[in-house]
């Protein structure tokens, strides 16, 4: 008997995957990758000369980092490392055509991303600036910045369930 609504849900048996990834899939992954490995550079370039990759101004020969010492190397390197594995992980993708990878390589990327956003947020932001900043200012930054990491933490860790999900569908359907 067929029914006369209309199906909004599909077997998995029913899905049938792409034979292999488009030309324009590969080049924007491929753009992607080459992006994020010059971005990665430039920061690991900054780190290695100045030690952070935060600046009041863009002045180099006037050097003047936006946060201290101690929490500018911190959150620099809590920052380079998401860079990294974001980079790894398009590299991963591009030279590898199994959906099922690109999964996990996105979930384990999520999960190291929210990592670094866990310790970025452990920061104390009392005396985390290197320049002078306003008390009120001060706290409208740490605010403003800490609203800013939960709502990426949270688009992230959407994308890791709807990852998670993938893979466990695949894994019960094949």
């Amino acid at each position: 008997m067929k029914l006369p609504w209309p199906k909004f849900a599909l077997d998995l048996d029913e899905v049938k995957p792409p034979d292999a990834k488009t030309a324009a899939a590969t080049i924007a992954t491929m753009v992607g990758a080459g992006i994020m490995l010059a971005l990665t550079g430039l920061a690991v370039h900054l780190y290695t000369k100045f030690s952070t990759i935060f600046f009041v101004s863009f002045n180099f020969e006037k050097f003047r980092p936006l946060f201290m010492p101690a929490p500018g190397r911190y959150i620099s390197l809590a920052v380079l490392a998401m860079l990294a594995a974001g980079t790894i992980g398009l590299f991963i993708k591009l030279f590898s055509g199994s959906r099922r990878l690109a999964c996990w390589v996105d979930a384990v990327t999520d999960v190291f991303a929210l990592a670094m956003i866990g310790v970025a947020l452990r920061q104390q932001h009392g005396s985390i600036f290197a320049v002078t900043v306003p008390a009120k200012l001060g706290a409208w930054i740490h605010v403003s910045l800490t609203v800013t990491l939960l709502v990426v933490a949270l688009f992230i860790a959407i994308d890791l369930v709807a990852n998670v999900v993938r893979l466990g569908r695949k894994r019960r359907a094949g």
